[in-house]
């Protein structure tokens, strides 16, 4: 992919490429474009441009593909859309109750196309959820999608400020955040702070501990071998888990 652009979604703040080919990406950052997936037309909200030499991370996940930049009547419909789905959001929220279901939603998006609307939920255990979507489906006539998410991107998508006084990592600029434990925290020297002096605002510890682990792997010798046995025990666990 010799040319690309990086956005996140709207609704979910998913981050991810999106191939581009024939347009000016000095004028594109900060820009609200829609792009074409397997799914259907959605929006982003432009991050950077490989151009431009701003993209402080590797992203993965493809979006899709640049279709074109937002005018006037989008934003109107995008208007049209967030009504939608604030009374979507309510409809939904009625059936759980209706149904009994250990699951609260915290986002509704619908797509721009308005083909696939999605319900993000958050649920402490596995939720059988079968008999709620045949009755959004019978509802509003769409593709759903409901999708249980974690305490991580349920900080990311309601975004906030972390205790640094920043917008959080995770919504803000970070794509991955990867493996954090104890061990992350105790070769910084941080072992004997409380842990919601570690903690993030999702109460998992905080994303920035990762930030530095490399730093302290080539200046302190110790801590490569507490990474090490970092690393057999997650195989350990794995291979216990099969």
């Amino acid at each position: 992919m010799s040319n690309f652009i990086i956005g996140y979604t709207r609704g979910s703040n998913l981050k991810g490429i999106i191939s581009l080919k024939d347009e000016n990406k000095e004028a594109l950052k900060g820009r609200w474009c829609l792009y074409q997936s397997s799914s259907g037309v959605d929006l982003s909200k432009i991050i950077c441009a490989k151009s431009e030499g701003e993209c402080r991370f590797e992203e993965k996940k493809i979006l899709g593909n640049f279709v074109r930049l937002l005018d006037n009547e989008d934003l109107e419909k995008v208007k049209q859309l967030r009504q939608f789905e604030t009374k979507a959001l309510k409809i939904c929220q009625d059936l759980i109750e209706k149904h009994d279901l250990a699951m609260k939603v915290i986002r509704t998006t619908l797509s721009f196309d308005e083909k696939r609307l999605t319900f993000y939920f958050v649920a402490e255990e596995r939720v059988d959820f079968r008999t709620l979507v045949r009755d959004l489906v019978s509802q509003f006539h769409k593709m759903i999608r409901l999708q249980q998410i974690g305490p991580r991107d349920h900080a990311r998508i309601i975004n906030g400020i972390g205790i640094c006084g920043r917008e959080l990592c995770c919504a803000s600029f970070l794509s991955e955040v990867g493996k954090i434990t104890k061990d992350t925290a105790s070769l910084q020297g941080m072992e004997g702070l409380s842990s919601d002096k570690i903690s993030g605002a999702c109460g998992k510890l905080m994303c920035c501990l990762k930030y530095e682990v490399e730093e302290y792997e080539t200046k302190n010798p110790k801590s490569k071998i507490l990474i090490s046995k970092q690393a057999q025990n997650t195989n350990d666990q794995n291979t216990k888990s099969f």
